[in-house]
């Protein structure tokens, strides 16, 4: 579950926070998303997918998307969910091996998990010239001398 985008977050009451809440706040954060994908921006690989929510809204904006996600039951939804429609990668990002090339790669809270030196290097056979990498997620803003940049 992503944790959404909050208009006030400094507003938000957890202990009274509704589920339609929630689910408008995941819907603001995937249209912010979107918001920073350029125009020319054609297909996409969801890295770490989910369930599909991201996937979805995508698809609906008229993007071409694939999905990654090493995990089993994620693949069993896509394929329930899409029918087919979307190409669904069971693998971890570092390990993908594309067979083609995207315009963009969107890393939603996803790239927290995705370790730093393979997926660069995987991001470099995957977006195509010129194309982008979109991360979304928790980033570190100190140095704190352990050497691991990994939450």
């Amino acid at each position: 579950m992503h944790y959404g985008f909050w208009d006030n977050p400094d507003l938000v009451n957890t202990d009274e926070l509704t589920l339609n809440e929630m689910v408008a706040a995941q819907e603001r954060y995937i249209e912010h998303l979107v918001s920073f994908i350029p125009k020319d921006v054609k297909n996409i690989l969801d890295v770490g997918a989910g369930i599909g929510g991201n996937s979805s809204y995508l698809l609906s904006k008229g993007f071409l998307v694939e999905a990654l996600s090493p995990d089993e039951y994620q693949e069993k939804v896509f394929a329930e969910k899409y029918n087919g429609a979307v190409t669904f990668h069971r693998t971890k990002f570092e390990n993908f091996q594309p067979q083609k090339q995207y315009d963009l790669v969107l890393e939603s809270e996803s790239a927290c998990y995705i370790e730093i030196e393979p997926g660069w290097q995987s991001a470099q056979k995957t977006v195509r010239d010129g194309g982008y990498l979109l991360a979304s997620d928790y980033f570190l803003h100190h140095n704190d001398g352990s050497g691991n940049w990994h939450i």
